[in-house]
């Protein structure tokens, strides 16, 4: 360290966690929409959410930088890829989530009469 004296160790914190969690999915009804018995023309709007809301937990232990963040999130959907495969329930693949369903979550509007 040349003239300025140096410490001879650190001590450091690492305030971050692994996801650990049991995965499960599963369906639900999010709407249902019946005009077969109206001679009215209606129409039925549903917004839809794509995407991943991560848990505030998340959100700050990925904050630290770019590559923690990238490592957690890998980690979190290996979690799924290896607890649930291809789940029996619905039938999704964990193995292959798609790009889209990783992302921030985005919502999408869609109407028919």
């Amino acid at each position: 360290c040349g003239e300025v004296p140096c410490p001879d160790s650190y001590l450091v914190t690492c305030m971050q966690t692994m996801p650990d969690c049991v995965p499960h999915d599963g369906w639900s009804t999010v709407a249902s929409y019946d005009n077969t018995g109206s001679s009215l023309t209606s129409t039925f709007t549903y917004t839809k959410t794509i995407g991943t809301t991560w848990s505030d937990e998340m959100s700050e232990a990925s904050d630290v930088s770019y590559t923690v963040s990238a490592e957690m999130k890998a980690t979190f959907w290996k979690v799924f890829e290896v607890g649930m495969g291809i789940s029996a329930t619905t039938g999704y693949n964990w193995g292959h989530v798609s790009t889209q369903a990783k992302e921030e979550s985005q919502e999408y509007t869609e109407s028919t009469d």
